[in-house]
């Protein structure tokens, strides 16, 4: 039952997808589906003609005999006044309750007939003499089935008349149709059962197919690490694709943990040697009395430029970390009020922008690291102060559907248009690189806050109009928790 359901659920599936005519799996599912149909119907027609050969041909040829010998034994016994008295015994005997026979004069009037039949059971509801063969064949009367054939009685090259002779076969027919009915019946049930079973098969036959795709497209796109794959749990086939695809996979975790392992290194080293310059020069500037105007500015602006490079430098250390899974993360039940308020206020006193806050006052309690949640919060807070003007207010917004609570940040900038949604995370990635210097930013925040949220358990999305702002919902798992009253938590309602 469960296969069933299964088989049912994944063509529900194809069919709200559309059906993809170069899917290998349809053509395969397919191909076995005519491939099995073709031998079963061979089956069915060789078993309907074999039973049809027991049970109606068999009526055909002994009826096609018992004309035959009745032809022979009147035209032997025939007289010159035929027909006579002998006519009527050689009927009688050749005929039974189920074998009726007629036998009519050249000039139409009836000669003799069956004894089991009444006068005026004529053969005229049976097809016409002229439609009737010497071969017999098989008529339907009314719910009869009757097998008939006609014989011309001749003497001395003269016809004499002619014989009707009519077989009901009606219980023999009747279970020959049955059972062909059935057996198309049991057909179309076994090839509805080969299609549950086939469709899964197949499902299952090509997975190797679409884990070598899926693994292609996670480690390109994030990188996941994928490379464990059991090439002797596959069919020979597809067993070099999936080494091929394993190789690959190797290759690049081992070029992503190189690059990650550099970055790690030269953002260490480089930020250990920033900070000591960067040392010399606030102390220079401390004490620099002497310094003219000019040179105080000069100064003023390397240590700007250092304390941008340093925070740089940190982010990619971040960056990497988190990618590498170096970071620890405590995740535990916390009220998602209070770390939303105490962000807000630390951006609104860092930013100097207004941050409104739109959602319920009820606390909501979320399985989340307080320190990272309230960093990937605080970049994208960063984000819309940066990207929007400064007379606009951002709103953050709480809510809970369910066992998942979401936290939105929402900003009225400039937007970013749908070709460029699916980068907005991609380490580096500027919607308008033009602005770098102007903002400040080098495109590192999303792609750390993507990383903090994503190794909490929760999922970092955005929803963008050009010209009316941009969404950036963190979505996160919902922990239960005893109520507790706002002012219990801590959480000030604005």
């Amino acid at each position: 039952m469960k296969r069933v359901n299964s088989t049912l659920n994944r063509v529900r599936r194809w069919w709200r997808r559309g059906i993809d005519p170069s899917s290998l799996q349809l053509r395969l599912s397919l191909g076995v589906a005519v491939v099995f149909l073709a031998g079963v119907s061979g089956i069915g027609l060789w078993t309907t003609w074999d039973m049809r050969q027991m049970l109606v041909v068999k009526h055909e040829k002994h009826l096609s005999f018992v004309a035959d010998r009745l032809a022979e034994e009147i035209e032997q016994t025939a007289l010159a006044n035929f027909p006579d008295a002998s006519l009527q015994p050689i009927v009688d005997r050749w005929s039974s309750p189920t074998l009726w026979i007629w036998v009519k004069q050249s000039t139409g009037e009836m000669a003799a007939y069956s004894s089991a039949i009444a006068p005026s059971s004529d053969p005229a509801s049976l097809p016409a003499t002229s439609q009737m063969s010497v071969i017999p064949k098989i008529y339907q009367v009314n719910d009869q089935y009757w097998v008939v054939c006609k014989r011309d009685l001749q003497a001395n090259g003269q016809t004499l008349g002619r014989s009707i002779l009519a077989l009901n076969i009606t219980h023999d027919y009747t279970v020959l149709s049955t059972l062909i009915r059935s057996l198309n019946l049991a057909i179309a049930l076994a090839i509805f059962a080969v299609l549950v079973v086939i469709v899964p098969f197949v499902w299952r036959l090509l997975y190797p197919l679409r884990q070598a795709g899926q693994l292609a497209g996670t480690a390109t796109r994030d990188g996941t690490d994928l490379r464990y794959f059991d090439p002797t749990r596959y069919p020979s086939e597809v067993k070099e694709l999936v080494q091929t695809c394993s190789h690959l996979s190797d290759r690049l975790w081992e070029t992503g943990q190189m690059q990650r392992e550099f970055t790690n290194n030269i953002s260490h080293e480089l930020r250990t040697s920033l900070s000591v310059v960067y040392g010399y020069l606030q102390s220079t500037l401390r004490r620099g009395s002497n310094l003219s105007t000019p040179q105080k500015e000069c100064l003023g602006i390397a240590v700007s430029e250092i304390e941008q490079t340093i925070q740089l430098l940190q982010d990619l250390l971040n960056l990497a970390r988190t990618d590498s899974g170096s970071i620890p993360f405590s995740v535990e039940p916390l009220i998602l009020n209070e770390v939303v308020a105490e962000t807000m206020n630390a951006v609104e006193q860092l930013e100097h922008r207004v941050v409104q806050l739109d959602g319920q006052s009820a606390p909501i309690t979320v399985m989340a690291d307080r320190t990272h949640l309230a960093q990937a919060l605080v970049n994208l807070l960063d984000n819309a102060a940066r990207f929007s003007a400064a007379e606009q207010p951002i709103t953050v917004k709480l809510y809970q559907t369910g066992n998942q609570a979401a936290i939105q940040v929402c900003d009225r900038g400039c937007g970013i248009p749908p070709s460029q949604q699916v980068h907005i995370f991609e380490p580096f990635y500027r919607v308008d690189p033009s602005r770098s210097r102007i903002t400040g930013g080098v495109g590192l925040g999303l792609a750390i806050a993507k990383s903090l949220v994503k190794g909490m358990g929760g999922q970092l999305t955005v929803w963008s109009e050009p010209g009316q702002g941009s969404i950036f919902t963190i979505t996160l798992p919902a922990a239960p928790a005893k109520p507790l009253h706002p002012k219990e938590s801590g959480f000030k309602h604005r």
